[in-house]
């Protein structure tokens, strides 16, 4: 199936996630419109390895969210503005480029 873009995505994964690897995250992110990668510092059950930063990392993923969820966007059939691409961030701290050249952000 092919997911049209017109939703934001936002795809998390574990650093040290052998089920679902960093890289394997990243190369699905960059094939999916309007999506956001997040390589959590952890493995596969953040929630449970380390709530408190997962809910660090949540957090503003959900309050982007909340941000484009308002009665005109519900209802409109193109109300998602597009952002530049998928972007992969490394939760945390202060960005850095990765090798394909999006925006990282380690946590």
């Amino acid at each position: 199936a092919k997911i049209s873009g017109r939703v934001p995505i936002y795809f998390l994964t574990g650093t040290y996630d052998f089920a679902c690897t960093p890289e394997m995250t990243e190369r699905t992110a960059e094939k999916v419109k309007n999506s956001e990668c997040i390589i959590f510092d952890g493995g596969h059950f953040p929630t449970s390895e380390d709530p408190v930063t997962f809910k660090k990392v949540v957090t503003p993923v959900l309050k982007k969210i909340l941000a484009l969820d308002h009665p005109e966007r519900r209802s409109a059939s193109t109300g998602f503005a597009p952002s530049s691409g998928s972007r992969s961030q490394h939760a945390g701290s202060s960005p850095r480029t990765a090798p394909t050249g999006r925006r990282v952000i380690d946590f």
